[in-house]
């Protein structure tokens, strides 16, 4: 259709490939896709700011992290979050606020626990504006986040309350079923 061409739709087929090889477990194929949905994305830009040459950037950021390069992670999860800072000019925006995420997760696991928290503390404040305090998947995700680094960090206390919030809010979420996430909160607490 697109005789191999750069194409919109071509890369986000690319980048949509990748993300089911990441849910496959096949994570080195997924970069790879991720990596050419990226490569195509910067032609057809001309390496200008777009969300969805941020979102490649995010997902190969990810691929790095599922495959243990955390350093070569960062690096691309922080060009997504900058990026995303300009084109949001600073506003909250879901992607930001993954991207805040993100970054505080391989923080963490470089070792990293201060700066980790900081980074899952900003995720966390912005959601709480994003989804108005309302129960949401992705803010019970930074509540238990905040809970790990606290722990990490030696304040069990402090992350008892969040692991605790967390766990409340996926009851909410999942009205009591069986959930990964509502495990994931048991077992944290």
């Amino acid at each position: 259709l697109f005789k191999d061409s750069d194409h919109p739709d071509l890369a986000q087929s690319l980048n949509n490939i990748g993300d089911v090889y990441s849910h496959l477990g096949d994570h080195k194929t997924s970069l790879e896709y991720s990596l050419k949905a990226y490569e195509m994305r910067k032609r057809l830009f001309k390496d200008s700011d777009h969300p969805d040459l941020a979102q490649s950037l995010n997902n190969i950021g990810l691929g790095y992290s599922y495959l243990g390069d955390h350093k070569k992670s960062l690096e691309y999860y922080l060009k997504a979050y900058e990026m995303r800072k300009r084109l949001f000019k600073d506003s909250d925006h879901p992607d930001l606020a993954q991207s805040l995420n993100n970054i505080g997760d391989v923080y963490s696991h470089l070792g990293d626990h201060k700066t980790s928290l900081e980074y899952s503390l900003k995720a966390y404040e912005m959601r709480k504006r994003l989804f108005k305090d309302s129960d949401h998947p992705d803010l019970a995700q930074s509540l238990n986040n905040i809970g790990v680094e606290y722990s990490y960090l030696g304040d069990h206390k402090t992350s008892l309350e969040y692991y605790l919030k967390a766990y409340e809010m996926r009851k909410r979420l999942f009205k009591d079923s069986d959930h990964p996430d509502l495990a994931q909160s048991l077992n944290n607490i």
